[in-house]
């Protein structure tokens, strides 16, 4: 199987909830950030990513700057060395 290395940053109440803030994964070539989504997120996290199964409000998630809105959404496929961002728009203080 082939395999591709991506980077995931995480940040604000994601970060906090996941319990890291950074990885270097490798994972099979043809996943999606939908899939890789599935693969990292904690069991109970959901409402941090997705409200009714879409993207969230709540969160951006880029890879290499560009929102997955502006890509293919959840659908789109990543690349090798590509560097995926999760930031919480909506922290406490």
């Amino acid at each position: 199987m082939d395999t591709i290395e991506v980077e995931v940053q995480l940040y604000g109440a994601v970060q906090m909830n996941f319990g890291w803030s950074h990885r270097k994964l490798t994972i099979p070539a043809s996943t999606t950030i939908g899939e890789l989504l599935q693969m990292i997120r904690p069991e109970g996290t959901d409402e941090l990513l997705l409200e009714g199964g879409e993207h969230s409000l709540s969160s951006l998630i880029m890879i290499d700057s560009v929102d997955i809105r502006q890509r293919e959404g959840f659908d789109t496929r990543l690349k090798n060395g590509e560097v995926v961002r999760i930031v919480s728009v909506i922290s406490g203080g």
